[in-house]
């Protein structure tokens, strides 16, 4: 409510919404399109995911990645929990699908700008492995208006938590 935007949730992603506009026009789709490392990255993310609800954090769960979402006054808290180190050589990469706005990564997160005027911003990255260590993390653009979320792993202890903020 703080910042007038509704979130629908579904087994593919999140559609955010104006709350407040008339008609409440769509404002940003994202879906995570896939995840991995190298020659690898993508081929990770099959199938639907199976919604759950709890309070305000709902989950979309997969095999072997949970994507997250908790819903506070500070924005929509976007999370991704690896339970292992995919196959591969190279940063972890997770790409993102973007859909109703067009994306911009700047120095401190990635800028979206709405069909309707409105800018949504998407920053706070943080990549934790299973022991706390803070591990380097980016964002990077991607073709076709998809957005990646770089994570050097190379040293991790899995799981990993990654937390960006909507």
């Amino acid at each position: 409510r703080a910042h007038n935007i509704r979130i629908y949730f579904s087994e593919k992603g999140i559609r955010v919404v104006d709350r407040t506009a008339s008609g409440s026009p769509g404002l940003l789709g994202l879906t995570l399109n896939g995840y991995g490392r190298g020659k690898f990255a993508d081929d990770l993310v099959a199938g639907k995911a199976t919604l759950y609800r709890q309070g305000n954090r709902v989950e979309l769960r997969r095999e072997k990645l949970t994507e997250w979402f908790i819903n506070h006054s500070q924005g929509l808290e976007h999370g991704f929990d690896i339970a292992r180190k995919p196959p591969g050589e190279g940063n972890l990469r997770l790409t993102l699908r973007v859909e109703g706005s067009t994306a911009a990564v700047k120095p401190d997160g990635v800028i979206f700008k709405t069909t309707t005027g409105r800018v949504l911003k998407y920053d706070k990255l943080k990549a934790i492995d299973a022991g706390g260590k803070v591990l380097p993390s980016r964002f990077q653009m991607a073709p076709n208006n998809m957005i990646m979320i770089l994570v050097d792993d190379g040293t991790a202890d899995y799981p990993l938590t990654i937390d960006p903020l909507l």
